[in-house]
């Protein structure tokens, strides 16, 4: 996670007077929060090697849930017609096109969950 670019793109919404947006570019990293208190916890340095061995795929599947350009595509088309999804979903994808091309190894975007294509930077 980037998360200096993320509240950049917030702030920005913000600006602009849009905060349901802004809500967007963070909200997808909430489902991460769990797994970065417990590496963070088990005072591990390397984040590669402490995730390949405690980071089974069932714990990583709420991130790639919220990660997922298919999944974002599939609400976006069921909610056109509600305001506040439709404009969370434009920040939310903001944000994962951000983190195509900056996240590697494990946390390698995978945009087409659950289908097992990844991204490479």
């Amino acid at each position: 996670m980037h998360f200096g670019w993320h509240m950049a793109t917030a702030t920005s919404f913000l600006i602009a007077g849009d905060p349901i947006a802004a809500l967007g570019c963070v909200a997808p990293d909430i489902a991460w929060v769990p797994n970065e208190v417990r590496f963070r916890l088990s005072g591990a340095k390397n984040w590669e090697q402490w995730s390949r061995s405690n980071l089974p795929p069932r714990w990583t599947a709420a991130y790639r849930t919220t990660h997922s350009m298919l999944a974002s595509a599939l609400l976006l088309i069921a909610f056109w017609d509600v305001y506040p999804i439709r404009h969370m979903l434009a920040g939310w994808t903001l944000h994962q096109i951000l983190d195509l091309p900056s996240h590697s190894g494990v946390m390698a975007q995978r945009p087409l969950w659950p289908f097992p294509w990844r991204w490479t930077a």
